[in-house]
C-alpha cells in the first residue's frame, strides 16, 4: 500500500479515537472528582473552611484521579471506535483497500504509546507535586485552622483533657453558647459557660476569647470557686503547632526520589518506595496492552454485526433456552400437562433473563430474576387458541415432539 494511503487510514483512525477517549475521560474524572470532593464537603459546611481551601484540596487530587482512570478510559474508547468502525463496515473497505490486521490496529498502538507517555508525564511530575501540595495543605489545616475542630451540638476534645462544646457557630467562626470543661491540671478542674466566644491565635499559641459567662473551679480538696466575667480568655497550653519537616509518602515522591531515598529511613519504607516505583513504571504499559485488547477485540474474526455485541458485553448468559419454529399438531409438556393438537408457528422457552426478549414479544410472561422458573409460550397460536402458555419450575423436563 501506498505510504501517504496509509498516513492518511492511520490519521482518519486515530482521530476517531480521540473523541470518544475525550468524552469519556472528561465523563468519568467529573464523576471521579465529585465523588472525592463529597469528603471535603464537611470542612466548608460544618467546620467553616474558607471555599478558596476547599477548592485547592479538591483540584489537587485530580492527577492521581487522572493516572487511576486513564487505562480503563482507553479501553473504552478503542472498543467503542473499532467496534463503530467494524458495524459500520469501515474497516472491511480499509482491509478492501489493501490494509492488513496490523496496519489497521497501528493507530491504536500509537495511541497507546501516546496515553503511555502522558501517563508517565503524570504519574512522575504532576501527581507528585500535585500530591505533595495536597498533603502539605492538609497539614497546614490541621495546624492553622484549631476552628474546624469544633462542630455544632457535638462535644470535641481538640487535645486532651479539654471538651468544648459549641452550641452554634457562625461563617466567620464566632461561637454561640460554649461549655468548655478543663481537666488538664490535676490539682483542679475548671468549667467554663459563655455565651460567646471565638479561637484567637497568638504567639503563645491558640486562645479561647470568651465573653459574658462564668468560670467554675473545684480544687484537689473540693473547694469550689465561682468567677462571673464580661471577658476571658483561656490558654489552650498543651496545643502546639507541628513545626518538623513532614515526611514525604511514596505518591509525593519524584521517579528519582523512589529509587534514592534518603539513607536514615527504615528498610520497610524503601520496600515501599521501590513498589511504587515499579507500579509507575508498570502503568504504560498496562496502558498499552489495555487499548490493543480493546482494539484486537473487534478486529479478530469474522465479522457480524450480532457477533460484535457478544464480543463487547459476553455471552453471559442465553436468556433462550430453546425456540422450536413448526407447525405442531401436538406438544407434551411431560409432568406439568399435555396439549393436544397445538397448532402455532412455534413453542418458546425462556429464562427469567429471557423473557423480556421474545417471550414478551409473543405476549409472555415476565419472569423474577430470582423466580427460579420457565415460560413456555406459543407464537401465534392458532388452535386452541386461547392457551397462553405455562410457568413451570426450571427443573422440570421439557419434551416438545414436532409432528
Amino acid at each position: 500500500m501506498d505510504l501517504t494511503k496509509l498516513n492518511l487510514f492511520i490519521t482518519y483512525i486515530y482521530r476517531q479515537l480521540l473523541g470518544p477517549f475525550i468524552l469519556i475521560m472528561l465523563s468519568m474524572t467529573g464523576i471521579a472528582w465529585l465523588t472525592q470532593s463529597l469528603r471535603f464537603i464537611e470542612l466548608i459546611i460544618i467546620k467553616g473552611l474558607p471555599i478558596n481551601i476547599f477548592l485547592n484540596l479538591t483540584i489537587l487530587i485530580i492527577p492521581k484521579l487522572l493516572v487511576t482512570i486513564i487505562p480503563f478510559v482507553a479501553f473504552l474508547a478503542v472498543l467503542i471506535t473499532y467496534t463503530r468502525l467494524n458495524t459500520e463496515s469501515e474497516l472491511i473497505s480499509m482491509k478492501s483497500a489493501g490494509m492488513t490486521n496490523f496496519k489497521i490496529l497501528l493507530p491504536a498502538v500509537i495511541f497507546g504509546i501516546t496515553l503511555g507517555a502522558l501517563t508517565i508525564s503524570i504519574e512522575n511530575y504532576g501527581s507528585p507535586y500535585a500530591y505533595n501540595k495536597f498533603k502539605t495543605l492538609q497539614h497546614t489545616i490541621r495546624n492553622n485552622y484549631i476552628s474546624t475542630l469544633f462542630q455544632e451540638k457535638v462535644f470535641s476534645s481538640p487535645i486532651k483533657g479539654l471538651t468544648v462544646f459549641i452550641k452554634e457557630r457562625d461563617k466567620i467562626g464566632n461561637f454561640q453558647g460554649i461549655l468548655i470543661h478543663d481537666e488538664r491540671d490535676v490539682n483542679k478542674t475548671i468549667s467554663i459557660i459563655a455565651e460567646q466566644g471565638k479561637i484567637v491565635t497568638t504567639q503563645e499559641g491558640a486562645r479561647f476569647a470568651l465573653i459574658n459567662g462564668n468560670r467554675q473551679e473545684v480544687s484537689k480538696d473540693k473547694n469550689i470557686s465561682i468567677l462571673y466575667f464580661n471577658e476571658y480568655t483561656l490558654n489552650i497550653t498543651n496545643y502546639n503547632k507541628d513545626t518538623s519537616p513532614r515526611f514525604k509518602e511514596a505518591s509525593e515522591r519524584s521517579f528519582y526520589e523512589l529509587f534514592n531515598s534518603e539513607k536514615n529511613i527504615s528498610a520497610l519504607y524503601k520496600k515501599e518506595f521501590l513498589a511504587e516505583g515499579h507500579k509507575r513504571i508498570m502503568t504504560p504499559i498496562i496502558v498499552l496492552i489495555m487499548v490493543l485488547i480493546g482494539a484486537t477485540t473487534s478486529i479478530i474474526g469474522k465479522f457480524n454485526r450480532k457477533a460484535s455485541i457478544k464480543k463487547i458485553l459476553g455471552n453471559f448468559s442465553k436468556p433462550i433456552v430453546g425456540i422450536a419454529p413448526f407447525a405442531a399438531h401436538e406438544a407434551k409438556i411431560w409432568g406439568i400437562e399435555k396439549i393436544k393438537n397445538l397448532i402455532s408457528d412455534g413453542v418458546l422457552v425462556s429464562t427469567p433473563a429471557g423473557s423480556t426478549a421474545y417471550n414478551l414479544s409473543a405476549h409472555g410472561p415476565i419472569l423474577n430474576l430470582d423466580s427460579n422458573k420457565l415460560a413456555i409460550t406459543p407464537i401465534s397460536p392458532f388452535r386452541p387458541r386461547r392457551w397462553k402458555g405455562v410457568i413451570i419450575s426450571d427443573k422440570s423436563k421439557i419434551v416438545i415432539k414436532n409432528l
